[in-house]
């Protein structure tokens, strides 16, 4: 029978921390609770491993708290995990910084979710990366936002994927930009949309161009405008042509020209006809003329009359033949006059259909330099509306027109040549007319014709 059956708490009190190393583990497991909860510090420190281990849950839970901050490394060390998930919250607030640092892995899964909240900053820094590591994904969930940001950069590269998905949304908002940065790529992607939007603007800025490549395209769905606006230009120019199509139009609109600027042409060419609907005329002008080149022709064919009258003439000068051919007459009435006049190459000029032809204004018209007036081809040409017709400059008609280009004109077309218009044709022009088209002049347009246009009149 053990010696302690029968003391008082004042006669276990009153033995020699020698006598309490002394006594075998049947003594301590004959322990009351009380006798337990009656042992001094001195004796605390003095209890054996072995003896120290055979304690049950109601025994480890007896000790007092001013008792469990004696425990050596060694004892601490020793506990089972059983005896670990019997220590209340108080008795795991009063375990010290050395005796957390110094629980093993499966020591550290025993402790009760709930008993974590209750240790300080301090304490929950003490944990190793390779306890931090073993934190269930209940018992990470359970710390409070000041303990997230606690844990060291290399405890937050020792987290796994799966605890990472386990971290709350408030969680992941309340990691600090050195937390966040330490992030691995693999982890970062492994993020539900639900916590990646409690990602700060101030995380977001700090996103290394690896983790940003890691994004996916849910995760920048689920972004708002604010996080969206908070990327670096290296950011953005990092994340993948899958991910930026997850990007909201509305959100992709609220980037300054400079991000947009920095949006490179391969994720132009990847952004959807929604998205790029949604771009400012200032986003617009911001990509270059490399993203305009970049440009795929259905991605053209989406752009908004506002967003091409916004295009400056370097990037109309870069649109290709192809995709300048693929706008609707809706679109290409959106071309300014300055655009036409110093933006279109000749090459553009015929590469425009002749429907496109048709849809245009008589000021676009009005606007051709003589040497694109030269470049419209024969089958354009004879498209022109009567309206279109007289809407071209003396210029345009006496320089522009070439000997070639007077015969394909449409003997309808003929009478909407204004009497300034007849008066600017040359000699050689005129001398060009087919017999029809001269039939076709009106007696005003003949009567404003000068001799010598008339010496010329084939007939």
């Amino acid at each position: 029978m053990s010696i302690v059956i029968g003391m008082t708490t004042s006669q276990i009190a009153a033995l020699t921390p020698t006598q309490i190393a002394n006594l075998g583990t049947a003594d301590f497991k004959a322990m009351t609770t009380a006798q337990v909860a009656a042992l001094t510090s001195n004796q605390i420190t003095a209890i054996e491993t072995r003896d120290l281990v055979v304690l049950n849950s109601s025994q480890v839970q007896a000790i007092q708290t001013y008792n469990i901050q004696l425990l050596t490394a060694n004892q601490a060390k020793a506990l089972t995990t059983a005896q670990v998930k019997a220590l209340t919250d108080t008795q795991v607030k009063a375990l010290t910084t050395a005796n957390l640092s110094s629980l093993s892995t499966s020591q550290i899964q025993a402790i009760d979710p709930s008993d974590l909240t209750g240790l300080t900053t301090d304490q929950v820094a003490a944990f190793t990366s390779s306890q931090s590591s073993a934190f269930t994904t209940s018992q990470l969930a359970a710390l409070t936002t000041a303990q997230i940001q606690a844990f060291g950069t290399e405890d937050i590269q020792a987290l796994t994927t799966s605890q990472v998905k386990g971290l709350t949304s408030s969680q992941v908002g309340a990691l600090t930009t050195a937390q966040l940065a330490a992030m691995e790529t693999i982890d970062l992607a492994a993020l539900s949309t639900a916590q990646i939007v409690g990602m700060s603007t101030a995380n977001i800025a700090a996103l290394t161009t690896a983790q940003a490549q890691a994004l996916t395209s849910a995760q920048l769905k689920a972004l708002g405008s604010d996080q969206i606006k908070a990327f670096t230009t290296s950011g953005l120019a990092a994340l993948s042509t899958t991910a930026i199509k997850g990007i909201d139009g509305s959100d992709l609109a609220a980037l300054s020209t400079t991000q947009m600027a920095a949006v490179t042409t391969t994720q132009i060419g990847a952004l959807t006809t929604s998205q790029l609907g949604s771009l400012t005329t200032s986003q617009i002008q911001a990509i270059g003329t490399a993203g305009v080149k970049a440009l795929a022709t259905s991605q053209m064919s989406a752009l908004s009359t506002a967003q091409i009258a916004a295009l400056t003439t370097a990037q109309v000068a870069a649109l290709e033949t192809q995709d300048l051919a693929a706008l609707s007459s809706t679109q290409v009435t959106g071309f300014t006059t300055s655009q036409i006049q110093a933006g279109f190459t000749t090459a553009q000029i015929v590469a425009l259909t002749t429907n496109q032809f048709k849809a245009l204004l008589a000021s676009q018209i009005a606007a051709l330099t003589t040497q694109q007036v030269q470049a419209i081809e024969s089958q354009d040409l004879q498209a022109l509306t009567s309206s279109q017709i007289s809407a071209m400059t003396t210029s345009q008609i006496q320089n522009g027109l070439t000997t070639s280009q007077i015969p394909v004109l449409k003997t309808s077309q003929i009478p909407a040549l204004t009497t300034t218009q007849i008066q600017a044709l040359t000699t050689l022009q005129i001398s060009n007319m087919t017999t029809a088209q001269v039939q076709a002049l009106t007696s005003s347009q003949i009567a404003a014709m000068s001799t010598a246009q008339i010496a010329a009149l084939p007939i």
